[in-house]
């Protein structure tokens, strides 16, 4: 599906922007929603109101009833609260029906025009505007599948979404700081596709043979442990297939923690980085568990936020996700290596 979600803080632009591109006739299919708008026509109170006699987890259930319902429409510019991120079934709900752009602006910008007594979490001041945006920065920019900078004019901002929206699209499983990420920044330039993630390897394949998005992005080979069965089981089923070239990227796993472990006991990761680092899982006697992706175990380490737990990811992932390199390289072979297919449709 075709939407674009806008996320940010209170006063970053995203209803200013929304609203701006009606004048833009090459986006006029779309429809412009404002889901705190929404809220507000559908209850008949305001947002301060709602905060005031139910309490902020009342409006969060509100925020993603509203954004489960208009998910199911097509073509659709949203603005969303700045605490829509803050849920994981709301940002499963926005990437599945569409893309998640992220609108950045400097504190300094949103403080010197935002009015904090329309906002019911800044009834302390803009003090809280900083403490917020600390609280909320790495959920913004590891949801984004793409970033507005808005810090010069609307129209600036506008021109980027619209660039965005024209943009052939890069799949890859997982979610950024992958090693498909990895691997898509190294082959595609970042400034002219967009960079889709999907939870599995079935979903990615599914939206290449629908069509929806023109390339992928896939590990099939890996040089300590071989074929990747999981993928190349699914490629040979394909009924369509287009392959553009191959790429070889090094890999090098870390572990990471949260800033706060000192006593690390299980390692979440995915299988083949599981595999590639037995030696040293078993050298220092963690207990492994399987996760769908190593960034996805990243965010799920951050969401539940356990001193116990070490993941095995790659350094932009530890950067994405603000977790400390416990160590480095632990790959079992220093020459690690994976090979990575990349497909194209023809439309």
């Amino acid at each position: 599906m075709n939407n674009y979600y806008l996320t940010g803080m209170m006063g970053s632009g995203k209803t200013t922007i929304a609203s701006g591109l009606l004048n833009k006739s090459k986006i006029n299919k779309f429809k412009i929603i404002d889901i705190d708008s929404l809220i507000v026509k559908e209850t008949k109170m305001s947002i301060n109101d709602i905060f005031a006699k139910y309490g902020e987890k009342y409006f969060r259930d509100l925020e993603t009833r509203t954004l489960e319902k208009i998910s199911k429409e097509d073509n659709l510019i949203v603005s969303c609260g700045g605490g829509i991120i803050l849920r994981d079934e709301n940002l499963k709900i926005m990437k599945e029906s569409g893309y998640v752009i992220y609108i950045n602006r400097t504190i300094k910008n949103i403080i010197s025009t935002i009015n904090t007594s329309t906002r019911p979490l800044l009834k302390d001041g803009v003090k809280k505007i900083r403490e917020i945006f600390k609280k909320r920065k790495q959920r913004y920019f590891s949801s984004a599948d793409y970033i507005i900078e808005n810090n010069k004019s609307v129209n600036d901002a506008i021109t980027q979404l619209l660039n965005f929206s024209k943009l052939p699209i890069v799949g890859f499983q997982g979610i950024n700081g992958s090693y498909s990420n990895i691997a898509a920044n190294k082959y595609f330039n970042k400034k002219e596709n967009k960079f889709i993630c999907f939870p599995t390897f079935e979903e990615l394949l599914d939206n290449y043979e629908k069509k929806i998005i023109d390339y992928v992005v896939i590990p099939i080979f890996n040089s300590t442990t071989g074929e990747i069965k999981q993928t190349t089981d699914l490629i040979s089923k394909l009924k369509y297939k287009k392959e553009l070239t191959k790429i070889t990227i090094p890999i090098h796993h870390n572990l990471l923690a949260l800033q706060t472990s000192k006593n690390i006991k299980n390692i979440w990761s995915h299988p083949q980085a599981l595999k590639q680092c037995s030696k040293f899982i078993k050298e220092n006697k963690y207990v492994p568990m399987e996760k769908l992706n190593t960034a996805i175990a990243c965010k799920e380490l951050i969401d539940v936020n356990d001193n116990n737990v070490g993941v095995i990811a790659s350094t932009l992932a530890a950067k994405i996700y603000n977790l400390k390199i416990i160590a480095k390289n632990i790959e079992d072979k220093k020459n690690n290596k994976t090979t990575f297919l990349i497909l194209k449709n023809n439309f």
